[in-house]
């Protein structure tokens, strides 16, 4: 039987949105400036389990029955998909705070489902879809992402931020729909999906497929691993080394930006300057950033952490 699904009131969105409105804009380069929210709602939710046998063959899946659900049955909606907490230990990233599945036609395209993390890396807003722009926005804040790869553009994918105050990508995952049932795929993560990398024995380990900007020299990514207490910049220096340092500025905890030019490491917020080596060059920052010991084979990346 098909049931009405929670949602967050436009109300409350609107109370986000003022209050986002009144922060200072930031630059960065190939990013617009920082706006207000956008004109859409965070999707409603539904509970899903994921399967965790590990002898299934759907381990690692969260099912839906489409026909269940009219809010994810019509084409241009989207929904949050809750999952149920979990104790076990898996060797794949399962999203806390659940997925967004958004069911897609946009105009000269074929309808489709996709999935990607259910909340803005900038400030946990609850995401939603634009149909009329085909991305995944925040309704917070300006914050968009492309919810598929648009084949005009070399290099772009599923989950790329578009717009600030965002600076990191949304992880992405298959998806299979069969006879109605949806499933999402949390062992297959797509392009893009750097939040997905967690700490396992005291290393991060994500192949550099997962990291479009990260597969040319001179690309730069950052990425927050699950159980680190920390965020990384990862930088591709050259065909065969990755440097990888804290991201956060240790003067008031601005995430920095790797300039190419210079090869150096910037704090847009005050303009603290960083060598590579995490040494700092110029204040007002007083100290240095961390850098991590990093091992790369051309094909995967492996930061030690502890």
């Amino acid at each position: 039987m098909s049931e009405k699904l929670p949602t967050l009131a436009s109300s409350e969105r609107r109370a986000f949105c003022g209050a986002a409105c009144g922060a200072a804009a930031i630059a960065a380069v190939g990013l617009p400036a920082v706006g207000c929210g956008n004109q859409v709602d965070p999707a409603p939710y539904l509970d899903g389990a994921l399967d965790e046998d590990p002898s299934s063959l759907t381990y690692g899946q969260v099912a839906v029955q489409i026909a269940e659900y009219p809010e994810l049955a019509r084409l241009g909606s989207a929904v949050t998909v809750r999952l149920k907490p979990t104790t076990a230990t898996h060797d794949f990233f399962i999203p806390e705070h659940g997925v967004l599945v958004v069911h897609r036609n946009a105009v000269d395209s074929p309808d489709e489902f996709v999935a990607v993390q259910s909340l803005c890396p900038h400030a946990a807003c609850p995401l939603g879809y634009s149909r009329a722009d085909d991305l995944v926005a925040c309704p917070c804040h300006a914050s968009t992402f492309r919810a598929v790869a648009d084949p005009a553009v070399d290099g772009s994918y599923q989950g790329q931020v578009l717009h600030l105050p965002a600076r990191d990508d949304l992880a992405a995952w298959a998806i299979t729909v069969t006879q109605g049932v949806l499933r999402v795929d949390f062992r297959q993560p797509l392009a893009g999906g750097a939040s997905t990398a967690t700490v396992v024995n005291g290393t991060v380990t994500i192949p550099v497929m997962m990291l479009p900007s990260l597969q040319q020299v001179g690309g730069s990514v950052i990425v927050a691993p699950k159980g680190l207490g920390d965020t990384l910049i990862l930088v591709r220096r050259d065909a065969a080394t990755v440097t990888t340092l804290s991201a956060i500025c240790t003067h008031q905890a601005c995430k920095v930006q790797y300039e190419p030019a210079k090869d150096d490491l910037l704090c847009p917020c005050h303009t603290s300057y960083f060598a590579m080596t995490g040494a700092l060059v110029t204040g007002p920052a007083k100290a240095p950033l961390k850098l991590y010991p990093t091992d790369f084979d051309g094909t995967t990346i492996v930061v030690h952490v502890a």
